[in-house]
């Protein structure tokens, strides 16, 4: 089940990087699928001159605070649930253009 939810996540629509997506079946997460939902940023990388290091993601240590999420009921009971995160808030001053998003501190 966990294999499927993942390629179901990870292949129905391109999902910006920044958002985290939880699932859960009947209650619980299947499992082999575990989403990265900590808050995170691209940190640059050291590196000399023109050419530098370029960009790594660097954690926070804290859980991304939940943004909406959508049910399936049935009598009652949740069946499906998907949550979404915001993982990632800022757009990193160093990557002008190319989407990525910088620190939350």
């Amino acid at each position: 089940m966990g294999t499927r939810v993942s390629a179901l996540v990870n292949n129905t629509r391109p999902i910006p990087n920044y958002f985290g997506i939880q699932v859960e079946v009947a209650g619980k997460a299947p499992a082999f699928y575990v989403p990265d939902l900590g808050v995170w940023y691209y940190e640059q990388k050291p590196g000399g001159g023109k050419a530098s290091g370029g960009f790594v993601k660097a954690h926070t240590g804290e859980q991304a605070p939940g943004s909406g999420h959508a049910a399936k009921l049935e009598s009652g009971a949740e069946l499906v649930k998907a949550t979404v995160y915001l993982t990632s808030r800022r757009r990193c001053s160093g990557a002008s253009g190319s989407g990525h998003f910088g620190s939350v501190r």
